[in-house]
């Protein structure tokens, strides 16, 4: 199944529209111009939904590259498949409420079965995939050994995380500094600040 595929069984589960974004201003123009601020947000890369939410403001942004690194669950695995993934569609499907938001999303989650394989899993996987390319570009072994146990803390990060580990590059931390070089390759540019 490709990526139009897997968008067009999505409205078709949820009976509504979801809108083909590719910047956090395109995101806002579509709620502005539903009236609503309440929408279900997914990443489809490959033909597969790699990313499933629902929020309000700029909880989707985590989707965009060119942003700083927000203190998201899912913010460092976005910038692995953003890096693995050939090809990307971001959606967005305006809602009416927090309610209508919560049951479309747990319609989808069902639908797709979303959590089959646990978060943990797929950043296990999105981190094997990357490094093996990072491999292939020339980066080293020993630079991703070196940096990998910093990584993990950003992969598996609740969000808090994130924060925690800009402020310790920038106060000069001597493991967090060692291993800032490395990461930047990891996230490839994804976000701004890192």
């Amino acid at each position: 199944m490709n990526n139009k595929e897997v968008k067009a069984q999505i409205e078709a589960v949820i009976g509504k529209e979801a809108f083909e974004v590719n910047s956090s201003k395109e995101r806002l123009n579509v709620l502005k111009d539903h009236g609503v601020d309440k929408y279900v947000y997914i990443l489809i890369a490959d033909g597969k939904i790699e990313l499933l939410g629902e929020g309000t403001g700029s909880r989707g942004n985590v989707m965009f590259p060119g942003m700083g690194a927000p203190a998201h669950l899912k913010a460092m695995p976005m910038a692995l498949v953003y890096h693995t993934s050939n090809d990307i569609m971001r959606l967005i499907i305006p809602m009416e409420d927090k309610e209508e938001a919560l049951l479309n999303e747990s319609t989808l989650f069902a639908e797709f079965n979303f959590h089959n394989v646990s978060l943990d899993d797929k950043n296990d996987i999105l981190w094997e995939k990357r490094r093996e390319q990072l491999v292939a570009e020339g980066v080293s072994e020993a630079d991703l050994d070196s940096a990998e146990g910093i990584f993990d803390s950003l992969l598996f990060a609740t969000g808090t995380d994130i924060g925690t580990y800009k402020k310790l590059v920038k106060r000069g931390r001597r493991a967090h500094t060692k291993a800032a070089p490395t990461i930047a390759k990891i996230v490839g540019g994804y976000f701004t600040d890192i």
